[in-house]
């Protein structure tokens, strides 16, 4: 974490854990696209990719199922971090390491010129796609001057309330939003909204 909140989260599967979300791979996509709403984040799993497809380790789902729901978690998250580390030990270590360079990159300091070129042009437009983005278009291209989060919610009953929170969030951060009141009885008020993000 860092004073703007939480920078990077790490979602945790053992191998049975991982076996038990392909009952229904719909909740396996919908908890992976929770993940895009945060700046880093990642999946890893407790076990080798090789364990999936072996039928001595598993015997519910046909090895080409595993490598085609498999395939399709790397194919619709691209920004997710997808790690089969082997082992709970080396999955420890993988998470360790990660967060380390995360919080090493976030400190670094960049070259007056660097910094410079950054001021000037601004970050690098965030990658498009995921559950966050789905929410922050609608949100932007459909909402009344103000509604309450609960609306949201109403459009999106599947997604946690932090997701829509962060979205809402970020947009107030960026000079777009405000909210107003506390609680239950709150709502957030566009402060401005321009032509370009309202086309489709």
């Amino acid at each position: 974490m860092d004073d703007e909140g939480i920078v990077a989260i790490v979602e945790r599967k053992s191998f049975d854990n991982m076996l038990q979300d392909f009952i229904k791979l719909h909740s396996i996509h919908q908890k992976i696209g929770e993940l895009e709403a945060y700046r880093h984040s990642a999946v890893v799993v407790e076990a080798n990719y090789s364990d999936f497809l072996n039928p001595k380790k598993q015997k519910y789902y046909p090895a080409a199922f595993l490598a085609k729901a498999i395939a399709e978690m790397y194919a619709m998250h691209p920004r997710i971090n997808i790690v089969f580390a082997g082992s709970r030990k080396l999955a420890n270590e993988w998470v360790l390491r990660y967060f380390s360079s995360l919080q090493s990159h976030e400190q670094d300091v960049p070259h007056n010129k660097v910094a410079e070129v950054m001021a000037a042009y601004g970050q690098p437009p965030e990658a498009k796609g995921g559950i966050y983005y789905d929410i922050k278009k609608r949100v932007i291209r459909e909402s009344p001057q103000e509604f309450p989060i609960t609306a949201l919610k109403e459009l999106f009953p599947d997604v946690a309330l932090a997701t829509i929170r962060k979205v809402l969030v970020d947009l107030r951060k960026d000079g777009d939003l405000a909210c107003r009141g506390r609680g239950k009885s709150s709502t957030w008020v566009w402060l401005k909204r321009s032509v370009e993000e309202q086309q489709p």
